[in-house]
């Protein structure tokens, strides 16, 4: 797919999976396919990034939902990254989509990795829900034990927090799209993937 659209702009192509690109004094550093959540998910594979530059290095794990894998997180773990970028488990699909072993099991990954890793950015699934900081708790407990730092993107930069998601419901009652972008959200998902989005 990247071939056809933004490959025709690039002067190689080349699978990142499993390996590691040098530029100067930076290292990209492409993890091997991971599970998108739980294991055998039908969400399919991801690849995680580690970026190193001299004796810093981020790790960037969008989507692993925790993680919610174990291999996932002896990956994550065996990297050692001074900051972890990384989605939390999707509380808020509990009891409908995701079963709650599962969410759990993200949970406890999760405590793991704020007792290793110094700062952890959270983003993505968990920031969903409401009462986000109340699930994640003990993981709170967890970094403060270790001196550790938890925080989210906004918080990391020193900003408020806007959370949008959450706040779905009472943004389409409070500051409701227009009748274009509704009728356009009406359309079947197979159309709506091939019209943009009147914006």
């Amino acid at each position: 797919m990247f071939s056809k659209t933004g490959g025709k702009y690039a002067k190689r192509i080349e699978s990142a999976d499993d390996k590691t690109f040098e530029f100067d004094d930076t290292k990209l550093r492409f993890s091997e396919p991971v599970f998108h959540g739980s294991a055998n998910s039908a969400l399919g594979w991801l690849i995680m990034t580690t970026i190193e530059y001299d004796d810093e290095k981020m790790l960037f794990a969008s989507d692993v939902q925790g993680p919610m894998h174990t291999q996932t997180l002896d990956i994550i773990l065996a990297q050692k990254p001074q900051l972890i970028i990384i989605g939390g488990p999707p509380t808020y699909l509990a009891w409908t989509k995701i079963e709650e072993e599962q969410l759990e099991q993200g949970m406890r990954n999760l405590e793991t990795i704020v007792k290793h890793i110094p700062v952890t950015v959270l983003e993505h699934h968990l920031l969903r829900d409401e009462k986000w900081t109340e699930h994640a708790q003990p993981v709170f407990d967890e970094a403060t034990k270790n001196g550790h730092k938890i925080v989210t993107a906004a918080e990391y930069m020193q900003r408020k927090n806007n959370l949008l998601e959450f706040q779905r419901k009472r943004l389409f009652e409070t500051e409701p799209p227009d009748n274009q972008f509704e009728k356009w959200m009406k359309l079947p998902l197979s159309e709506r993937k091939l019209v943009k989005p009147p914006i």
